[in-house]
């Protein structure tokens, strides 16, 4: 049932958020397989459509605009080998991870309120420190705070949505019809980074794969495959983080995790979980190749306009149905928000005020 409802993931704007808040009383197998059998999945509306989701935010931007110019084939094998050899880099971490990652923890948690700001001033820094992009974070910010301050039963599908979804289907094309890719292939240090970069985000609040990948390509500008393979390799990484500090950290920085934290399992339940979970995983993403073989050709058959409609209205339709009205107020703010952001040419990252600014707050008051 697991790996069923991670086939969903093919389903834009249907996250796992979104799934287990229809199922309050799923149990642990099922939460961990629908969590790593999703992620491979949901790159597939990602790279055709340009959606972003909660597994492939920034880097459905780079590999749909490599989509756009005829090279499909080469943006979904970026984003499978990124999540193939970040979970690979995973598993090498998870021996030292699983030794020493409490002792690390309990250091800098006392720090923690400081290391999101040093993350942020980098950002900052890192675009010359510009007045409208501080604006634009602490706007962001406010209506993070607001979201969660409203009686939702997630708010985060409402708020993603309108952050990064419909502007992304309103900002789209038309797919090319070639396969061929460009020459190379995504580097090993990309793979290699992301799995210690999405390792390390377990150990703060609010540090999403998108946020650390963009830290991560100021240091070293890569091209738009490596970009892609990096961000995929820092999600797989950080799924499997996620789920392994439940035992190790003692704490939870997503709703399936949430759940397996409630569940109170023991290291080694936890431990036949991640097994079935990467096996899950494994499956997947041999499922996607073969889907790879024709959905380039059906997703070139369909028109944008045609498209676009039935985004939205899957957009409208899952906030309607997790929250009502209150749903699409978020949701349309959120969307208004964005788009006035991009007309300014803001870079889509400090949308993640939403998240970090909250997260920073609520670390200082502590």
């Amino acid at each position: 049932m697991g790996f069923g409802l991670g086939v969903l993931g093919v389903i834009p704007f249907l996250h796992t958020n979104t799934i287990l808040a229809f199922l309050p009383e799923a149990s642990p197998l099922l939460v961990v397989v629908l969590a790593f059998c999703h992620l491979p999945f949901e790159s597939l509306p990602a790279v055709f459509f340009g959606v972003p989701s909660a597994g492939h935010g920034l880097n459905a931007l780079p590999a749909h605009q490599l989509v756009r110019q005829g090279h499909a084939r080469a943006a979904l094998d970026a984003v499978l080998v990124g999540i193939v050899g970040g979970t690979v880099s995973a598993l090498a971490l998870g021996v030292a991870f699983w030794f020493l990652g409490a002792g690390f923890y309990r250091g800098i948690k006392p720090l923690t309120e400081w290391l999101l700001l040093a993350v942020l001033v980098v950002v900052w820094f890192s675009d010359g420190w510009r007045l409208r992009h501080a604006a634009a974070f602490a706007m962001f910010g406010a209506l993070g705070f607001f979201t969660f301050d409203l009686p939702l039963r997630e708010p985060l599908f409402p708020l993603l949505s309108g952050l990064f979804g419909i502007p992304a289907v309103l900002y789209g094309g038309r797919v090319e019809g070639r396969v061929a890719g460009p020459p190379g292939a995504v580097p090993f240090w990309a793979l290699a980074s992301g799995g210690v970069l999405g390792a390390f985000s377990v150990f703060l609040p609010a540090l999403s794969p998108s946020l650390l990948g963009s830290i991560a390509l100021l240091i070293v500008p890569a091209g738009a495959l490596t970009v892609v393979g990096l961000l995929s390799a820092i999600s797989s990484s950080r799924l499997f983080f996620d789920f392994l500090g439940v035992w190790v950290l003692r704490t939870a920085r997503s709703a399936p995790t949430v759940a397996l934290q409630d569940a109170a399992l023991s290291p080694a339940d936890g431990v036949i979980l991640l097994a079935v979970g990467l096996v899950g995983l494994l499956a997947s993403v041999a499922c996607v190749v073969v889907l790879a073989r024709t959905w380039p050709d059906a997703a070139r058959r369909l028109r944008p306009d045609v498209l676009s409609g039935a985004l939205l209205l899957l957009a409208l339709a899952g906030a309607w149905a997790l929250d009502g009205g209150w749903g699409l107020f978020v949701l349309s703010w959120a969307t208004a928000a964005s788009l006035v952001a991009l007309r300014q040419r803001i870079p889509r990252k400090y949308a993640l005020g939403a998240l970090v600014l909250p997260a920073l707050v609520h670390a200082w008051a502590a």
